[in-house]
């Protein structure tokens, strides 16, 4: 998996072609654009402007201004960004997408437990949904900061329908407002109404 493919301007950019190597045309992928061209520029105009001690409400670098904060495809609040905020850019790529590996899969594990699977068929439900297609597949880009939180929206779901006391029902609102300010606010609706 390539979180960064930073090698796409050598393979689509005709300015840049005669500087290219061959070797970085030939493993250039196509298909993975959005994650250099849109995903990576946003949030690297999201660090310069935290990196200068800004908030970045708002950009004019973008479309003659535009709103940065409340893009959905930076996701500044989504909890495994917040912490890749503490490493170099490029490691944060690492970082992040491990962090929402091991989210998934913990409260995958953690719901199969719930509704009551064995050992083994929660591990088996572990592996398969962290290693599904479309988390994998988006693992460098903002829409696994929504896919992580299905199962932990399942796991606090279930808790709150069988326990019935304001703390299981405060821990599936704070998991549905998280899911809600992580990006993708498209694919965070749908899988709040799941």
């Amino acid at each position: 998996v390539v979180l960064l493919p930073a090698n796409l301007p050598y393979l689509l950019d005709p300015l840049w072609q005669s500087l290219a190597s061959p070797a970085s045309i030939a493993d250039a992928n196509p298909v993975l654009s959005d994650q250099f061209y849109q995903y990576h520029a946003w949030k690297s105009v999201l660090w310069q402007a935290l990196d200068q001690g800004e908030l970045p409400w708002w950009t004019p670098a973008v479309n003659g201004g535009q709103p940065l904060l409340a893009n959905g495809q930076i996701g500044l609040l989504d909890p495994t960004n917040l912490v890749a905020l503490l490493f170099p850019l490029a490691t944060s790529y690492v970082v992040g997408a491990l962090l929402r590996l091991w989210i998934a899969a913990a409260f995958t594990y953690a719901y199969a437990r719930r509704i009551g699977l064995s050992q083994m068929g929660a591990w088996l439900a572990l592996l398969v949904f962290t290693f599904s297609g479309p988390l994998v597949n988006w693992l460098g880009a903002t829409p696994s900061h929504i896919l992580i939180w299905l199962p932990a929206l399942l796991w606090a779901g279930e808790k709150c329908l069988v326990e019935r006391t304001l703390g299981a029902a405060l821990l599936t609102a704070g998991l549905l407002a998280i899911l809600l300010v992580s990006s993708q606010p498209e694919i965070a609706f749908q899988v709040g109404v799941v």
